[in-house]
């Protein structure tokens, strides 16, 4: 039994973090998990209700090599969140999943951002705009800010909403601008104007060369 496995069974967090920083350095020896360890972390990875577990372990998975059991996996359980009618998955943050496809598959990139960025599922549509940042910086820019009108009272994203905060005030540019004047205009809804004005000066602020 690898050591991830036993970190997992006893809710070991500071151990799966420290993999982790091991693996980042370079200094982790040992196998992150053999064959004999896959059933008993696919049991993990279905049965989990713990973010933070859940959140540490996939900072491991993430960091090993292409593998075909964790892309399967990751297939597999995106496919079967397309049938869930009401989500009820806020304690696993499904776009660790995506972004092992997106890391192993780049051949898939453009399917997954097509499929992904109508996601229903908030945490889906943020990492597919997030991967489009990569090459479509003001189109993903503007699909956060649909997101973030689409979530700014659940607070079950809160994270997701100021990672959306952070992008628009340090990534915004002039498109941005242009978009948030329209929107301005166009909103009925004090909080998302007060918002749109928020980003506006923020952008402004950060990149003295716009006008």
């Amino acid at each position: 039994m690898s050591e991830l496995i036993k970190f997992i069974e006893n809710n070991d967090i500071n151990g799966i973090d420290n993999i982790q920083k091991q693996l980042k350095s370079g200094s982790y020896a040992k196998d992150i998990f053999n064959d004999e360890d896959i059933p008993i972390l696919i049991e993990h990875l279905e049965s989990i209700n713990d973010v933070r577990l859940w959140n540490s372990i996939w900072s491991v998975l993430l960091l090993v090599s292409k593998n075909d059991f964790l892309i399967k996996y990751c297939e597999n359980a995106l496919d079967k969140n397309r049938s869930i009618k009401k989500q009820d998955l806020l304690h696993k943050r499904l776009g660790y999943l995506l972004n092992c496809l997106f890391k192993y598959l780049p051949e898939r990139r453009e399917e997954l951002l097509q499929d992904f960025l109508n996601s229903r599922e908030i945490t889906l549509k943020f990492t597919a705009a997030e991967e489009l940042a990569n090459t479509q910086l003001t189109n993903a820019l503007i699909t956060m800010i649909d997101i973030y009108e689409s979530s700014i009272c659940n607070y079950d994203h809160h994270d997701i909403v100021d990672a959306i905060d952070m992008w628009i005030c340090y990534e915004g540019n002039k498109d941005i601008l242009f978009e948030l004047k329209k929107r301005m205009t166009a909103s009925e809804n004090e909080k998302l104007k007060a918002k749109y004005k928020y980003w506006f000066k923020n952008i402004k602020s950060n990149k003295n060369d716009l006008e």
